[in-house]
Parts: C-alpha cells; sequence; structure tokens
C-alpha cells in the first residue's frame, strides 16, 4: 500500500513538474539556464498587451493613467531582466551538433548578454572544423563543406525542439581546413509564446537552415504562435 502511495505522489510530482515548465503554455519556470528572464519576459508582455488593450476603449484621463502604469511598469522590468542576467551572467547552455556538420564543440555556448528592449539572450561559444569547410555557399565547385546558414535549436525539458535562430559565425568565403577554431554566436529571442518552454530549456542544438532537425523545430514554433 505503501508502495502504490509513493508511486501516485511520485506521479503528481511529475505531472506538476511538467505544468511548471511549461507544458500547458503556463507560467514560465526559472529552472533553465536563464533563470528568470523568460518569466519576466511573459509576465511583462502579459501586462503590456492588456493595457494596449485597455486604451483602445480609454477615455483621455483614463489614457494618461495607463500610459504613467505602462511606463513605471517598463522601468520596473528592466531593473528586474538586468538584476536577473547578472544571476546568469557566464553560464554555459548544454551545446550540440548537428551529426551530419563537419564541426564540434570546443565551447559550449554560454550567456554573455542580453537586450532588454528585444527580449533577447546572446550566447557565445567556440566550433572546431571537423572536415574543410567554407563559411558560404559557393559559386564554384568545391570539396569544402558549406556552412552557409547555421541556425541554433532550442530544445525543452522533454527533449522536443520549440524554436530556432541564426548562427553568426566568423567563417569568410575562403576555405578553412580541419581543426580551425571558429568563435560564434547567437540572439535567442524570448516571446511569449515560447517563454514557458525557455523557462526550461534544456540544449540548443546547431544545424543548417533546411534540414530536417530544423524543419521540425521551425513546425514546432509555428504551432506555438498559433500559425
Amino acid at each position: 500500500m505503501k508502495s502504490l502511495l509513493f508511486v501516485m505522489i511520485a506521479g503528481l510530482a511529475s505531472a506538476a513538474m511538467l505544468v511548471s515548465c511549461g507544458g500547458d503554455g503556463s507560467k514560465a519556470s526559472a529552472s533553465g539556464p536563464f533563470g528568470e528572464i523568460p518569466s519576466l519576459v511573459s509576465d511583462f508582455e502579459t501586462f503590456s498587451d492588456a493595457k494596449r488593450a485597455e486604451l483602445q476603449s480609454g477615455d483621455e484621463d483614463n489614457m494618461k493613467k495607463i500610459l504613467e502604469e505602462m511606463k513605471a511598469t517598463e522601468e520596473k522590468f528592466k531593473e528586474s531582466m538586468n538584476a536577473a542576467f547578472e544571476k546568469v551572467k557566464g553560464k554555459e547552455v548544454v551545446t550540440e551538433i548537428d551529426p551530419e556538420l563537419p564541426l564540434k564543440v570546443v565551447t559550449p555556448m554560454k550567456i554573455e548578454d542580453i537586450s532588454v528592449s528585444r527580449h533577447l539572450v546572446k550566447l557565445v561559444g567556440e566550433l572546431e572544423l571537423t572536415a574543410t569547410a567554407i563559411g558560404f555557399d559557393s559559386y564554384e565547385p568545391t570539396d569544402a563543406f558549406e556552412l552557409d546558414d547555421l541556425v541554433v535549436l532550442s530544445y525543452d525539458n522533454n527533449g522536443k525542439p520549440f524554436a530556432y535562430d541564426g548562427l553568426s559565425k566568423d567563417m569568410g568565403g575562403e576555405p578553412m581546413p580541419a581543426g580551425s577554431k571558429v568563435p560564434v554566436d547567437t540572439h535567442i529571442h524570448i516571446e511569449s509564446y515560447n517563454a514557458a518552454s525557455m523557462g526550461c530549456l534544456s540544449k540548443i542544438l546547431i544545424t543548417l537552415k533546411g534540414s530536417e532537425l530544423y524543419d521540425q523545430a521551425k513546425a514546432a514554433a509555428d504551432a506555438l504562435k498559433g500559425k
């Protein structure tokens, strides 16, 4: 009987964790590497959307009050975001590479900066080429692997992709040999529709735009957006 009770309690606890980590689009968790940032973005966007709706139907006196409230909340949001960033600055994010790419991780992506106004988290890291590669599509025949449109896919705590962002790399139009180090960075967008999943980010994966993995992430992101 005790063992059955334990199993039931464990099951309820697991379900609660899934909900808190955005399994039903609920409030974002702070358990992921971004800490409180996704939750702050979600709360601020929800507040802003509600106030903009009020502005559509409010009288002039009420509009002034709403605008003042929005300004005060925005200032508080900036302070809270900067404080949350300081808690996670330098934190590493589990970084994986599409097995189809001639790349390996030298330094996992880590949190370097944020843009409060644009709701972005900047990650930086370093990769290494495992074969000769070129940073752009070649207009001439080449044996170099073309790494033109690299993207970063975000995965939740259930191992499911839910977002994608571009990846900038320090590579030019000339082939680079295997063993070359490639500094990279990305800006992860946090929006109201993906904040719950961002709160439980488990890893990121680097692949090419147009790959099967990318298509899966894009479809999941579109579903979250309601497209």
